[in-house]
């Protein structure tokens, strides 16, 4: 993981340091912790992050579903308290909705009139904020354009309106980031062009390994990495089994077995959920209804169950838990037992060759017969 340092004025990660925003006003919307954790992206990558924010330039994360793309700069806007937006760019998301648009409105003295609503770019652009454009490539061509424009060397937005053209500068504070997912893999997205490829410093993000994967559920459900572990039955623990099957239908996946996809997302749900529905009703809500056709359904079903019994419950694995740590209790009170027996044969021992010393000299004393058994002992 990176080396994180923070001060009233400035956040470090690793060898970059990132200011912090000192300004807070009516418009400050810095986003709450939130889920993301420490070590989920590589900490190279999140060094190079910073400073491409450092110096201004837009970003681009791409990388499947779930990966931690957004969280990721939703916890950067956090640690250096910056203002933070996210729009879905679904093709509901048109113009007026990202730039402004004239409305009607009751002025000051109930009268009505039109006036100008600023839009979701526009707005950022204004008070600073860091905005994220989520599902980029899903966004309409005309969108796209305008970016393209809001990205070149000025940083400017210039809206037509009734008393001629409106330039709209960027605040110092003000950081675009973009997040898609592979246009390959995922219906409905389509590839950037070139023109505004160029405009982003891009990133490309991947599931976390195993190990990691472990503990990211781990801390976002509260199970512990080695619950539903089993010596007497030689059951793996619960989330490492969850991460395993995830693997399994990557693996398919990037092997054209299925198109169905498994995010870190999907597992922390359905950990969460397995402990009052039961593991199989969870899955059936985390992973198995997101399937997008029957044959991807039937896929995640036969590798469900091939991973994991019907009776298995979280009940169970308490109860197995309970009754190997009675077990494990009893063995270590014997060996308690034992070594305490051991010590005091240790001791008897002693005792014997003092004496043996101190007696050996009276001839017709026979001390072997005095012998004390060990082996009673």
């Amino acid at each position: 993981s990176i080396f994180i340092m923070s001060t009233p004025a400035s956040v470090k990660l690793g060898k970059v340091e990132l200011p912090v925003n000192q300004v807070a006003d009516q418009f400050s919307r810095v986003p709450l912790l939130g889920n993301y954790l420490k070590g989920s992206v590589d900490p190279e990558m999140l060094e190079e992050i910073a400073e491409c924010i450092n110096y201004k330039l837009p970003i681009l994360l791409e990388g499947p579903t779930g990966c931690g793309k957004t969280a990721t700069i939703k916890w950067l806007a956090h640690i250096t308290n910056n203002s933070y937006e996210r729009v879905q760019m679904t093709g509901s998301t048109d113009i007026d909705n990202f730039v402004g648009r004239f409305v009607l409105k009751a002025n000051a003295k109930g009268e009505t009139e039109t006036m100008w609503e600023d839009g979701i770019l526009t707005r950022a652009m204004k008070h600073g904020y860091w905005l994220l454009l989520d599902e980029f490539n899903m966004a309409l061509p005309e969108i796209l354009s305008l970016v393209n424009s809001v990205l070149d060397d000025d940083r400017a937005l210039r809206l037509d309106s009734k008393d001629g053209v409106t330039v709209i500068e960027s605040h110092e504070n003000f950081r675009l980031f973009a997040t898609m997912n592979p246009p390959d893999d995922y219906a409905g997205t389509k590839d950037l062009n070139l023109a505004t490829k160029n405009r982003f410093a891009i990133f490309r993000f991947a599931y976390s390994n195993a190990e990691h994967e472990i503990s990211i559920i781990s801390k976002h459900t509260g199970i512990a990495e080695d619950f539903g572990r089993s010596i007497v039955k030689n059951r793996e623990p619960f989330i490492k089994r969850v991460v395993a099957f995830a693997s399994t239908i990557r693996k398919a996946e990037a092997d054209q077995d299925t198109s169905a996809i498994c995010s870190t997302r999907q597992l922390i749900q359905w950990v969460q959920l397995s402990k009052m529905l039961g593991i199989k009703r969870a899955a059936n809500i985390a992973i198995i209804n997101k399937a997008q056709d029957e044959d991807e359904r039937t896929f995640l079903l036969d590798q469900l169950n091939k991973d994991f019994a019907k009776s298995e419950s979280f009940q169970q694995f308490e109860k197995d838990y309970q009754k190997e740590k009675a077990e494990i209790i009893k063995r270590e009170e014997e060996e308690r037992t034992k070594n305490a027996l051991r010590k005091k044969h240790q001791e008897a021992s002693e005792v014997y060759g003092e004496l043996k010393d101190e007696l050996g000299e009276f001839g017709d004393f026979n001390l072997e017969d005095q012998e004390i058994n060990s082996q009673q002992i």
